[in-house]
């Protein structure tokens, strides 16, 4: 909503998102104790998990410049 002057607004609409899914999201953090690793990579502790949506929108098709 956009108020223009005090007797007239504007109101609009915007998708944000055309599919949402559930997610569970986990936070990882370094271990505090660097001297572990799995084949060279060093190993991230789970942490606290939040639930959360993820929106997506369809890809745009590619638009085409026109020559004249």
């Amino acid at each position: 909503m956009k108020r223009l002057t005090s007797e007239r607004a504007e109101i609009g609409l915007q998708v944000i998102a055309s599919a949402l899914a559930g997610v569970d999201l986990i936070e990882q953090r370094q271990p505090h104790d660097d001297d572990y690793s799995v084949d060279g990579v060093p190993t991230t502790v789970n942490g606290r998990t939040f639930a959360g949506l993820y929106l997506s929108l369809p890809r745009r098709a590619a638009t085409r410049s026109c020559t004249r």
